[in-house]
């Protein structure tokens, strides 16, 4: 304290008489209320020292680390992760090694009390055209994902549409209210059955847009743009919806308000 206060003068010293004399004032209080005081202290140090330990404990989470290394982390490339409602199940998009190529494919593992299983291709996929981006509904019944397979015929779309498998009846259709000749992409759908997808179909706002289309009555109906405050002159896509709808998530390429180039 002397050296601070003789590097530091006089506004110091000030201080010190001060919390000298509320020293000499907090000595006179009553042995109950010091140990009032105590107790205070023991409580904060308790409280400091719990969220330290929480803080501790959270850390590992906040790592990130290779899912499924050697399994489904591979040397191919893999993407557009969907786990199953009980998160036993996982389904992944997969290409050839070391480049994007097509066509893409679809696998499937299942946790086992080993772990993961050796991955297999998933019963809606591997058509000899290209899937990508499964995407599972909130129940678990049904799994959309994007294709370039035609409906009819043997010749592979120049663009994809979006599909979807009734786990249920082990069927794939593709579905006709939202696909088009135009890129239809990236599905995700709510608990209430609501279909969100990315699209450059003609009337957006520019680049790709975020659509959704409503299930009523079993059918889908017209795709209707989400509007300007997601959408922009740029690109935006990949979108996940909530069940509840009460929040989306999406990449968006461009835009003045980003960090980056997506």
């Amino acid at each position: 304290q002397l050296v601070k206060e003789r590097a530091l003068g006089s506004p110091l010293r000030a201080r010190s008489r001060m919390l000298g004399h509320m020293t000499a004032t907090c000595c006179r209080l009553s042995a109950r209320g010091s140990r009032l005081l105590a107790g205070v202290a023991l409580l904060l140090t308790t409280s400091v020292a719990t969220h330290a330990q929480a803080r501790v404990n959270a850390a590992p989470d906040t790592i990130p680390v290779l899912f499924g290394e050697g399994i489904v982390s591979t040397g191919d490339n893999e993407f557009s992760t969907a786990l199953s409602p009980d998160g036993r199940t996982v389904y992944w998009t997969v290409s050839a090694p070391n480049v994007f190529v097509i066509p893409f494919v679809i696998l499937m593992a299942t946790r086992t009390a080993d772990g993961w299983s050796t991955p297999r291709v998933a019963p809606f996929s591997g058509t000899g055209f290209s899937d990508a981006d499964p995407a599972i509904s909130p129940d678990g019944r049904k799994i959309f994902f994007m294709s370039r397979r035609p409906v009819a015929g043997t010749t592979q779309r120049p663009d994809f549409d979006i599909w979807v498998f009734d786990v249920a009846t082990s069927t794939t259709r593709r579905i006709d209210e939202v696909s088009t000749d135009k890129q239809d992409l990236f599905p995700s759908v709510s608990s209430s059955g609501t279909l969100y997808f990315t699209s450059d179909r003609d009337g957006g706002f520019g680049g790709s847009d975020i659509y959704r289309s409503r299930l009523v009555n079993s059918r889908y109906t017209a795709p209707e743009n989400i509007g300007p405050v997601v959408n922009s002159a740029h690109g935006e896509s990949n979108v996940f919806v909530a069940p509840d709808e009460s929040y989306i998530i999406f990449s968006g390429g461009g835009r003045p308000d980003s960090r980056g180039a997506a």
